[in-house]
């Protein structure tokens, strides 16, 4: 997560607190967040001096690791809490951030090749799960559903992107894997129903349609929307 630069630390909740704390990298992370992240309503009468032998025992490892004096600027104690502060280029979060807003502000602008090379780019830096070898408790555990949350919305528009490019034949297989691996999210469904028709698969696109119908039917008791039947009469009535 810490660029190209490894940091392994001992001791399940060591590595618990500090990928909370790399997550909020930047900000203050309250002492009473931390308790609830290594503890939730569990949490021991001596949670908060824990918590900072916890703390000095990351300060240590980092610096036994990156230098002297790197645990204490890495990891600097607040008020009431304790901050992680790194730069841009120090941790892959932060890239991703700043290049997902960077394809945004070209998708708006019209800009869409662009906007979908910095979305490749910030696809990339995406390299599995969350902190996948750390424990999770109640903080972390928000904290990922948000930030798949938002991975998901980035590979949303770059099919956007490419969709409005004209690319609609490259992009049907991968809409495709979406659908498979998303089936009740109809959003997947349109943009497949709606790129197959754009490249002259009417049959596919109708076939897609019918598929969707049985499958919301079967799976939740509903109907496709009013987008997906407006998108069948384009399909079946052609201007």
């Amino acid at each position: 997560m810490m660029g190209d630069r490894g940091v392994s630390l001992n001791g399940r909740k060591v590595r618990q607190l500090f990928g909370l704390l790399l997550t909020h990298a930047g900000k203050m992370v309250t002492v009473d967040s931390v308790i609830e992240e290594l503890w939730g309503d569990a949490a021991p009468a001596t949670a908060v001096e824990t918590v900072r032998t916890h703390v000095f025992h990351i300060r240590r490892q980092l610096s036994a690791t990156l230098g002297r004096e790197a645990g204490k600027d890495l990891l600097r104690t607040r008020s009431q809490g304790y901050q992680v502060t790194l730069a841009e280029d120090q941790l892959d979060l932060f890239r991703f951030e700043r290049v997902r807003h960077q394809g945004q502000t070209l998708l708006r602008a019209g800009r869409f090749e662009e906007a979908v090379d910095r979305f490749d780019q910030a696809i990339e830096l995406w390299r599995g799960p969350l902190l996948e070898d750390v424990p999770k408790g109640n903080v972390l555990e928000a904290e990922r559903v948000r930030l798949d949350g938002t991975r998901n919305r980035l590979c949303e528009l770059r099919i956007e992107a490419m969709m409005k490019m004209g690319g609609y034949r490259d992009v049907v297989d991968e809409v495709r894997n979406h659908v498979n691996s998303d089936p009740l999210n109809e959003w997947w469904h349109l943009q497949l129903i709606d790129a197959l028709h754009r490249c002259g698969r009417r049959g596919e696109a109708l076939g897609a349609i019918r598929a969707l119908r049985e499958l919301l039917r079967e799976e939740l008791g509903l109907e496709p929307s009013a987008e997906v039947h407006r998108l069948q009469q384009r399909i079946l009535n052609p201007v």
